[in-house]
C-alpha cells in the first residue's frame, strides 16, 4: 500500500467517525491532542478534526474556510482535496475549482515524498470526472509505486465506461510497478493490479498474477515467501481456481521446507485455512500435514467453518466430536449436527 492510500484509508476512517460522533468526537479530540500532541502536528490535527466534522454535516463554505487557514501547503492540499471529493456529489462545478485549487497547493510541496501522495488523491479525485486529466496528473507522480497505485484507481474507474481504454491505463500502472525495486512493495502492487485488471482482461490479469509468482519466489526469507505465494493464490482464486491451486501448492511445497518446526507447523496451517475457501479436500489434505495435534485441530476447525458456509454436512464430517461441539456457529443446521452426533455415538447435552 502507497503513502497515498494509507493516508486516504487513514482520512475516510477519520471521516467517518466525524460524521458518526460529530462535535462530541472533535471536542474529545481536542482535549486529548490539547494535552499531548506536539505544537505543529497539534494544531494540524486540531484544524483538520474540524473540519472533518463541518464536512461530516454537509456545511462546505464553513469546511473550506477552515481549510485555507490552514498554513502548511501540504496539509492544505490533503483537507481541500477531501472536501472537493464531498462535494462532487453535491456540486461538481465548485469540486473541480476546490481540486484545482488543491492542485496549486500540491505543486508547491517542495519534498516529493510528500508532494506525490497530495499529487495522487487529487487524480484518484479528478478520475471520476475528468479521466484524461486524472492521467495525466498521475504521470506527474515521481514515486513508482505512488504512480502505478494511481493509476491503477484511475483505471479502475475507466473500466467503468471504457474496458479497452482502461486496459491502456492499466498498462501504465503495471510498468511503473515493474519499477519498484523491494520486492515487499513491488509484489503487492502487481497483486493489485492483477485483481482489477481482471475485470476487463483476464487473460492478461493472470499474465500478471504469474509475474507476482515469479517476484514471490525471489524472496529469501522462507517464512515470508510462503506467506507472499499464499496471499497471490488467494487473491488469484478469484480469478481462476485451478492456477491458484497450483500457486497453493507451491506454497505448501514450500513450506514443507521449512526448518523451524513451529515455524512450519504455522506456515502449514495458515495454508490450510486460506485454502478452505477455495477447495475444501486441498485445505484437509494440507491440515493432515500439520505435525502439532492443537495446530491441526485448528486448522480443522477453520475449515469446517469456512466449508459451512455452502456445505454443511460436508464440514461437519470433516471434523471430530470434540473440535466439532467448540466451533458451532450461528446459522449452521443444529439439528443436522445433532443427528450426525448421535449417529457417532457423541455427547450432546450440552447443546440446544
Amino acid at each position: 500500500m502507497s503513502l497515498g492510500s494509507y493516508k486516504r484509508e487513514m482520512r475516510d476512517t477519520l471521516f467517518s467517525m466525524a460524521g458518526e460522533m460529530g462535535e462530541e468526537y472533535v471536542k474529545m479530540l481536542r482535549e486529548d491532542f490539547e494535552r499531548n500532541a506536539p505544537g505543529v502536528f497539534r494544531k494540524y490535527v486540531l484544524m483538520e478534526t474540524t473540519v472533518f466534522s463541518l464536512r461530516a454535516r454537509n456545511i462546505f463554505d464553513s469546511a473550506l474556510s477552515a481549510a485555507r487557514n490552514i498554513e502548511d501547503v501540504g496539509w492544505k492540499a490533503e483537507v481541500l482535496t477531501g472536501i472537493a471529493e464531498d462535494l462532487l456529489e453535491v456540486d461538481r462545478e465548485k469540486a473541480v475549482a476546490v481540486l484545482d485549487e488543491a492542485l496549486s497547493m500540491a505543486r508547491g510541496i517542495r519534498d516529493k515524498k510528500h508532494r506525490d501522495p497530495a499529487l495522487g488523491e487529487i487524480a484518484t479525485a479528478l478520475a471520476k470526472i475528468d479521466p484524461d486529466r486524472a492521467v495525466s496528473l498521475a504521470r506527474e507522480i515521481k514515486d513508482h509505486e505512488e504512480r502505478a497505485d494511481v493509476l491503477e484507481s484511475v483505471a479502475l474507474e475507466i473500466a467503468k465506461y471504457d474496458p479497452k481504454k482502461a486496459v491502456a491505463v492499466f498498462d501504465e500502472a503495471l510498468s511503473a510497478a515493474r519499477k519498484i525495486r523491494d520486492l515487499e512493495w513491488k509484489i503487492p502492487a502487481l497483486e493489485e493490479i492483477a485483481v482489477d485488471m481482471a475485470g476487463v482482461d483476464k487473460e492478461r490479469a493472470m499474465a500478471v498474477f504469474d509475474e507476482a509468482v515469479s517476484a514471490a519466489r525471489k524472496i529469501r526469507d522462507a517464512e515470508e515467501r510462503v506467506e507472499t505465494l499464499m496471499q497471490i493464490a488467494v487473491d488469484m482464486a478469484v480469478v481462476d481456481r485451478e492456477r491458484a491451486l497450483a500457486a497453493f501448492d507451491e506454497a505448501f511445497s514450500a513450506a514443507r521446507k521449512i526448518r523451524d518446526v513451529e515455524d512450519r507447523v504455522f506456515a502449514l496451517k495458515e495454508i490450510a485455512v486460506a485454502l478452505a475457501g477455495v477447495d475444501t479436500d486441498s485445505a484437509l489434505s494440507v491440515a493432515m500435514e500439520i505435525e502439532s495435534t492443537g495446530w491441526r485441530a485448528m486448522a480443522l476447525r477453520e475449515i469446517a467453518k469456512e466449508t459451512a458456509k455452502t456445505d454443511t454436512k460436508k464440514a461437519l464430517q470433516e471434523v471430530p466430536n470434540d473440535v466439532l461441539l467448540k466451533t458451532l456457529e450461528a446459522g449452521w443446521d443444529v439439528e443436522r449436527i445433532k443427528a450426525l452426533l448421535e449417529s457417532r455415538g457423541g455427547e450432546i447435552s450440552g447443546m440446544r
